[in-house]
């Protein structure tokens, strides 16, 4: 056999080997997964075989990478995002008994549709039981809280309890 030959082969099987210990280290990180991976080893070996009685060009050797790739594939994004910085949040925590908060709703409710693409818009009914957890620290009702997205900040409402005076407050809070 001639040695350049040899070369390509050694270096294709130490190519091969690196794919496979990639592919192991992205899919199969559990070990309880192993005998998958043993399994691909043994299917690598004959694909190894296979390949080493063919031809070596460097077509042929384009043309098997290409189609081990599309065998194994691995998705990558062809663009990474840009990481945008979470929206900000503004909650209001209510009681259905509440009076105030009886007012207040048709307020917030023309201030969701106005602003839902400004902001995330939430409403927390407090004497919902699957909600106590989040009104912990609600002492009245309504409570409106604005939740910066950028920071761990919190602005507690104290305006006009209308629709204008809601956008007010953000406005006022999420700009710089």
């Amino acid at each position: 056999m001639d040695s350049s030959n040899y070369d390509r082969k050694n270096i294709l099987i130490c190519g091969m080997i690196l794919v496979i210990i990639i592919l192991f280290i992205l899919n199969y990180k559990k070990s309880s997964e192993l005998s998958v991976l043993q399994s691909k080893l043994s299917g690598s070996e004959n694909y190894l075989e296979k390949m080493s009685n063919e031809k070596l060009s460097k077509e042929n050797l384009a043309n098997q990478a290409f189609q081990y790739q599309n065998k194994n594939r691995i998705a990558v994004p062809a663009v990474i995002p840009d990481h945008t910085p979470p929206k900000d949040t503004i909650r209001l925590y209510y009681a259905e008994w509440c009076g105030h908060c009886k007012r207040l709703m048709p307020y917030w409710d023309e201030f969701a549709i106005a602003y839902k693409d400004k902001l995330n818009i939430e409403k927390i009914d407090c004497e919902n039981e699957a909600n106590r957890h989040k009104c912990a620290k609600v002492s009245g009702f309504p409570t409106i809280r604005l939740f910066k997205g950028d920071s761990n900040k919190v602005i507690e409402f104290s305006k006009e309890r209308s629709t204008d005076g809601l956008k007010r407050f953000v406005d006022e809070n999420i700009r710089g």
